[in-house]
Parts: C-alpha cells; sequence; structure tokens
C-alpha cells in the first residue's frame, strides 16, 4: 500500500468517526438520547477498502436497513450507467 492510499484511507477513517460525533450531537439537538450512532461508508459492489465495522457492502444493504435497498439502487446505477455510455459514445 503506498503512503497516498494510507493517508486516503486515515482521512476516510477519520472523516466516519466525526460523522459519527455530529450525528450524536444532532440527535441531542433534537431531543433524543441516543444509544449509540454509526456512520458507515458503502461499497456498492462489494470491494471494500476498510474492514467493518466502517463498510457495508451492496449485498448487505437489504439486511442493514431492515427493507429492499439493493436492487432500486442498481436500477438507478444502470440507468445512468447507460446514459453516460451513451453520451460518452456520442462524444467520439
Amino acid at each position: 500500500m503506498t503512503f497516498l492510499e494510507i493517508n486516503l484511507l486515515l482521512s476516510m477513517l477519520k472523516n466516519a468517526l466525526c460523522i459519527q460525533v455530529l450525528l450524536k450531537h444532532y440527535a441531542k439537538q433534537r431531543g433524543y438520547d441516543p444509544k449509540g450512532v454509526f456512520s458507515h461508508f458503502i461499497f456498492f459492489y462489494g470491494k471494500c477498502s476498510i474492514r467493518k465495522p466502517f463498510a457495508i457492502t451492496g449485498a448487505e444493504l437489504d439486511q442493514h436497513f431492515s427493507w429492499p435497498v439493493y436492487e432500486p439502487v442498481d436500477e438507478v446505477n444502470k440507468y445512468f450507467q447507460s446514459r453516460l455510455f451513451s453520451i460518452l459514445a456520442g462524444a467520439r
């Protein structure tokens, strides 16, 4: 792993921890007493550069949110991928 990759991973972890602090503060401001707050990076296609508990793969989204998430997001991704490829094909 290169120096730049290490710094990127450390920066991502720092951001995740900062988000957790902000989430807890936000919940308290809204009158809630959070028992725990968590932030995750979603690696939709499964290749994780950060380990659990900060990483969630696309295949785990439905279980994590307790309702269907993966299929609708994948459908939107396919739509925009198709649009992007058609734009790029027209740019030649």
